[in-house]
């Protein structure tokens, strides 16, 4: 682990390894930063279609014993756009929420 550390240091032109971790540290708060203001710009934007997934969901379950012609038809009442905008924004979210807790783990490591 030392011969690491030293030859990272090396590499970073004598630079000491409380300076690398301290910049290192504060790129990643401006990632979480970053990440964060990004998902709530993207659930900004797909907010309306979210609220149409809700009342659709809403309406399903109150229905659920209802003939499936019926249930059918409140299906198709999301748009195939629609649905790959609520598969992406949910995916994005997803990785989002992953690269924030790898940031913020990385934070917590370099402060030991």
């Amino acid at each position: 682990m030392s011969d690491l550390l030293t030859s990272a240091t090396l590499s970073m032109g004598g630079t000491k390894s409380t300076e690398v971790s301290e910049k290192t540290s504060e790129h990643n708060r401006q990632l979480v930063l970053y990440n964060a203001l990004r998902q709530m710009n993207r659930s900004r934007h797909s907010a309306k279609t979210n609220k149409k997934q809700a009342r659709i969901n809403a309406i399903k379950e109150t229905l659920q014993d209802g003939d499936a012609a019926q249930l059918e038809e409140i299906d198709e009442m999301i748009t195939s756009l629609e649905r790959s905008q609520l598969a992406k924004y949910e995916h994005c979210s997803d990785k989002l929420y992953t690269a924030q807790t790898q940031v913020l783990q990385t934070v917590f490591v370099l402060r030991l």
